[in-house]
């Protein structure tokens, strides 16, 4: 496997002097700390040297990095199992959502699950949180890119009794990033330190297209379909050219507004 272009580790449970020592054979790195409070918290995220990456804020929870050369928004988060730690995180995504337009990734043990098979048992089984959760997928039409390798992300340790295993720890992204990157693919890697399995996200460029848009057939099969068709057509300029250009920029942007992000639509049925 390639050396990864970014890593994130969270729970370090270091301070800064210590996390200084630490990843000072990681040389081929820029490193940006979040010193941990007392015996708890701790983020580190480092990107490789080559890769100009500007962290545009960084808190106890939540590193947001820039990577220049992507004009993309990653953010690396560890959300506090805590009532006030998850409404923190889902006030946060909601308000970057909405502020935002560029595509972006989130990434991390995000302490949430959105759906009863993503934990071994019912015990203990926090349906508000996840009722809140996938309402924060849903509003901001959020794609969950899973994960190839074990279900699970997260397990106490504990003997078969005791055993409790859930899926805390997930990728994120926009919808225009999914466009960006439809290849995309999540691993879960083996647990072979701690209770966390390390997510391995790895990125395929999109191919350059030859600039055609697709029309989707169900779009004839709405009401208002014609209307708007016609709308386009009559406002557009004389030249037959133009009037094309305009009819398939508008159609766009109305099927856009109308049905939103058809690729979520797709990863959430299929999920």
């Amino acid at each position: 496997m390639e050396r990864p272009s970014f890593f994130f580790l969270s729970e370090t449970k270091s301070s800064l002097d210590k996390s200084t020592r630490l990843l000072r054979l990681c040389n081929n790195y820029k490193i940006h700390i979040v010193p941990c409070h007392g015996l708890a918290g701790g983020l580190w995220f480092g990107w490789d040297r080559n890769i100009n990456v500007e962290i545009i804020s960084s808190s106890d929870s939540i590193i947001h990095g820039f990577p220049r050369y992507a004009t993309w928004d990653l953010l690396c988060c560890y959300v506090h199992p805590s009532i006030e730690g998850r409404r923190s995180f889902l006030d946060f995504v909601r308000s970057f959502n909405s502020a935002n337009n560029e595509p972006y990734c989130i990434i991390g043990d995000l302490n949430m699950i959105t759906k009863v098979g993503e934990k071994n048992t019912g015990a203990q089984l926090k349906v508000r949180v996840l009722k809140e959760f996938t309402k924060l997928l849903d509003d901001c039409a959020l794609i969950d890119l899973g994960g190839a390798g074990p279900h699970f992300t997260w397990s106490n340790r504990h003997n078969t009794q005791n055993l409790v295993k859930q899926r805390l720890d997930r990728t994120l992204v926009s919808c225009n990033w999914s466009e960006n990157f439809p290849n995309a693919t999540v691993f879960h890697l083996p647990m072979l330190a701690g209770d966390h399995s390390p997510l391995l996200l790895q990125l395929v460029l999109k191919q350059k297209r030859t600039g055609h848009t697709r029309f989707e057939s169900f779009w004839f099969k709405d009401n208002d379909f014609y209307d708007k068709f016609f709308e386009n057509w009559t406002l557009a300029p004389r030249s037959f050219i133009d009037k094309c250009k305009t009819v398939k920029n508008g159609m766009v942007s109305w099927a856009q507004r109308k049905y939103g992000c058809i690729h979520h639509h797709i990863r959430r049925l299929e999920q």
